[in-house]
């Protein structure tokens, strides 16, 4: 998993034992595992955003035909200098 991931095993095991870990390394375990963020977060009771949001924004980028994380990622590139 660390090499998948790109980070040191220690991290990993970190990880694991229930330490806090960064948002991006988040997303990559969610990527490697191929696990839907928002899922991982509602499973987790971790609440940052309501369902029916949730649902609806699926559903416009369903509309748009486009992926939420494309659309997420052009909204970043739009209104910050992050990307």
């Amino acid at each position: 998993m660390a090499r998948r991931v790109g980070a040191h095993y220690d991290t990993i095991h970190k990880a694991e034992h229930g330490k806090r870990v960064s948002l991006g390394l988040f997303k990559r375990f969610c990527e490697v595992l191929w696990l839907d963020y928002f899922e991982v977060c509602e499973l987790l009771y971790l609440k940052p955003i309501p369902l029916n949001v949730i649902k609806a924004f699926r559903a416009s980028c369903k509309k748009e035909g486009k992926t939420p994380l494309q659309v997420l990622y052009e909204f970043i590139r739009v209104y910050s200098n992050l990307v």
